[in-house]
């Protein structure tokens, strides 16, 4: 069965070499070289006969050099021998190219026993495992984090001008134009102050606290320079409006999370891991 966009278990082999497949597509976009081709159910002729092999990728490095990894999948219920890291190293040599080097990876579902791990690291094979994640591999380890915010919206109506001198005919109207509108008290000043801060300075509560709408007055002496999306408008003495506050529902915000770990991929021999989710992120931890 797919779920979100990865197979989950129980696998047969046939899913499970599908499933490493689509795993090595999503890594190889975040590896940084350029992929030739990715493909599963492959023959490739060797020095002394044909080998099948499960999945292939081939890739151009960032220098250009050509390079191939070859995925055997196992979807085992023990773990694997010494017998079977053998067979596979010999399948590795025998179509190993000086033109393009050949990088051996076996990826099973519960692991290694000692010898065959032995023989991984003797003969430079990458032995990973590929299995859903346990309640032992999150001991110890954040798992998601959730952040509640609490929010409170400023209210402004009723906002009203005495103006001395304008230089438009007329004045935005309504508070969808309140975005549009700054105020420069004095020619000294580099920049206009947005016209919502003139009227909210210090006439908001406190966080959890709100204030009632209410009436504010600010006073010009002398006249303020009101401008309306970067251009001046008028001279305004004063400007009024009804202030206030209101508290929004809290926000809820989470990040991560177990529950959205579909497939644990694990380094036998050096423990690095890639966390992978059912939207098909990927996360990389050194152990």
């Amino acid at each position: 069965m797919w779920h979100g966009g990865f197979m989950t278990q129980p696998l047969d082999s046939a899913e499970y070499e599908r499933l490493v497949e689509n795993l090595v597509g999503q890594l190889a976009l975040r590896a940084g070289v350029r992929s030739e081709r990715i493909v599963r159910d492959v023959h490739v002729p060797g020095r002394s006969t044909t080998n099948q092999i499960d999945v292939l990728w081939d890739f151009m490095d960032a220098q250009g050099q050509p390079h191939r990894v070859v995925f055997e999948a196992r979807s085992y219920r023990k773990r694997v021998d010494q017998g079977k890291l053998h067979a596979f190293r010999s399948v590795v040599d025998d179509i190993q190219d000086a033109a393009r080097p050949v990088t051996g990876v076996m990826v099973t579902t519960i692991g290694y026993q000692r010898g065959a791990k032995a023989i991984a690291s003797t003969y430079g094979l990458v032995v990973l495992e590929l299995r859903a994640p346990t309640d032992a591999d999150f001991r110890n380890r954040l798992g998601k984090i959730v952040v509640t915010v609490g929010v409170q919206t400023p209210i402004i109506d009723d906002v009203m001008f005495e103006a001395v001198e304008v230089d438009e005919e007329s004045f935005p109207a309504g508070l969808e134009e309140l975005g549009a509108l700054a105020i420069r008290v004095t020619e000294d000043d580099p920049d206009p102050e947005s016209l919502e801060h003139v009227l909210c300075h210090g006439e908001l509560g406190e966080l959890g606290n709100p204030r009632p709408v209410h009436h504010v007055r600010r006073d010009f002496n002398p006249p303020a320079a009101l401008f309306v999306r970067g251009r001046k408008a008028a001279l305004v003495q004063a400007v009024t409006a009804q202030v206030g506050d209101v508290q929004a529902p809290p926000v809820t915000v989470t990040i991560g999370g177990a529950e959205t770990i579909a497939w644990l991929l694990r380094d036998s021999l050096g423990e690095a891991r890639a966390w992978i989710a059912d939207d098909r992120q990927i996360w990389t931890t050194n152990s």
